[in-house]
């Protein structure tokens, strides 16, 4: 493939599925877009870099472990050298699921760390480094999912409202690590300005609240920041760990966080909440951050090798339909590649689902 002259984007998780899928959808653009495949294993990256159709753009695969700090350190000195520190988006598609309802296997403490070590902090510590790269009208693309909405779904409604916030800043998104943030604002019909937020027990929230249950008096929406979320993930990950280290089954709720998966869909545990996270903090990045264009998206159910198991599963497909997870990589590629590459008239801090419609950050 030829090399392009246009600043390259950078994707992770870039070997298979849906990134694999991503990197075709680019290259194939009439622009010439040239590709940086964040891949683990670079042997792999290499073979899944021959799977490619040749397009206009052009596309290489550079090692990329988005939990280890040299890994992306040696990237960005790669964009800062080779490519004149000039990048034109970052698609943070990296992740795992390792509690989805239909896997077999045990929560444990390291299930919620490594979820969230890659979902979420990986994502986080990637843009950070890429950020200075990224000019007026550049990209930040993270690979959501619905499960991260049905999450927040499920949480209290105090933190819920909490995360409702517009001032909420990254830290103290990494500090909760576990849910996202929604547009709805504190009028809306479906959310009390009212709402108990007797939950709110911790000595280190308690400020929170009195500031939270003014903002509810005067139905004013405040701003989540980027350091609040990061507090909200790190009490996720503590409640998660705590309740997992005791070996019984999740509970459902745990300190207003939601731990335990739903059979019908894929509101999963550390998984939908680490997606809940990345949403929260694309809104408290897009605010902090309004010369780029910063949003997530659910590529929606694709047939992956994190959904290999589903069709084994039989209580799940009497209670959704198997064909809910026929949707190819490269039908879920659809809307990454658009909101990577194409005009997307000003959106920034929002949440797109199949077919580039925007949806709601909470209940997907």
């Amino acid at each position: 493939m030829a090399a392009s002259a246009r600043a390259p984007i950078l994707i992770t998780g870039a070997s298979q599925g849906i990134g694999l899928a991503i990197c075709q959808g680019i290259i194939s653009k009439p622009e010439g877009f040239h590709v940086l495949m964040g891949c683990r294993d670079v042997d792999k990256g290499k073979k899944a870099m021959e799977e490619l159709k040749e397009g206009p753009g052009s596309a290489e695969v550079i090692r990329l472990d988005v939990t280890n700090a040299d890994h992306i350190a040696a990237v960005a000195e790669t964009i800062r050298t080779r490519f004149s520190g000039q990048l034109s988006a970052v698609v943070n598609n990296a992740g795992v699921g390792l509690d989805l309802p239909f896997q077999s296997a045990t929560p444990t403490p390291e299930t919620c760390q490594t979820t969230l070590a890659i979902n979420y902090h990986g994502a986080v510590a990637v843009t950070a480094a890429m950020l200075p790269f990224l000019k007026a009208g550049g990209r930040v693309v993270n690979i959501s999912s619905g499960a991260g909405a049905q999450n927040m779904d499920k949480t209290s409604e105090a933190r819920r409202l909490e995360l409702l916030r517009e001032d909420l800043t990254e830290a103290e998104v990494a500090r909760v690590a576990r849910f996202n943030v929604t547009r709805r604002i504190l009028s809306d019909s479906r959310v009390p300005p009212c709402a108990s937020v007797a939950d709110l027990t911790e000595a280190d929230v308690a400020a929170h609240v009195a500031r939270f249950e003014a903002a509810y008096a005067r139905e004013v929406q405040l701003d989540l920041t980027e350091a609040e979320v990061a507090a909200h993930v790190a009490r996720f990950e503590a409640a998660y760990a705590r309740e997992a280290a005791a070996g019984a089954p999740l509970p459902a709720l745990v300190d207003g966080y939601w731990l335990q998966c739903v059979l019908c869909g894929a509101a999963a545990q550390a998984y939908g909440f680490s997606k809940a996270a990345m949403n929260a903090w694309t809104r408290a990045l897009a605010r902090r951050r309004p010369d780029l264009a910063v949003n997530a998206c659910s590529p929606g159910f694709v047939r992956t090798a994190m959904t290999a198991e589903y069709d084994a599963t039989v209580e799940l497909r009497t209670l959704r339909s198997a064909a809910a997870a026929h949707r190819t990589p490269e039908e879920g590629a659809d809307t990454p590649v658009w909101l990577a590459c194409d005009d997307l008239r000003g959106a920034t801090g929002k949440f797109f689902g199949n077919g580039r419609a925007e949806r709601d950050w909470v209940n997907y």
